[in-house]
């Protein structure tokens, strides 16, 4: 039910929080620039995404775990940037390495209808 998600939804992000690190490594490249971005609280600025894909990052792009960008906006709940990934062509339901899905139902109720 409920809490047993809840719980596997608590360590699952703090498996991600443990590994922060290893996303560094993946800077050098545009995609990881992109996840980089998007994983890193703040600032939601979808102008430095839409600079990241026209210089050639994959909306879609994935990292760690296979942790996309469109996962980390919706942690973060980034929704500008959400919608510049979709608008990019991201894919809207993306698995990570633990085989859950991404729930875009509710975060931009357009792209779900």
């Amino acid at each position: 039910g409920g809490a047993r998600e809840a719980r596997a939804n608590a360590t699952e992000l703090a498996s991600l929080k443990e590994d922060e690190d290893a996303y560094a490594g993946e800077a050098s490249t545009v995609d990881g620039q992109l996840i980089s971005l998007v994983q890193a609280k703040g600032a939601d600025d979808p102008s430095l995404v839409s600079e990241l894909l026209s210089n050639g990052a994959s909306p879609s792009a994935s990292g760690l775990y296979n942790y996309t960008a469109i996962m980390w906006a919706v942690v973060r709940h980034k929704v500008a940037t959400l919608q510049a990934l979709l608008d990019a062509g991201g894919d809207p339901s993306p698995t990570n390495a633990w085989s859950r899905h991404t729930r875009l139902a509710g975060s931009i109720p357009s792209r779900c209808a």
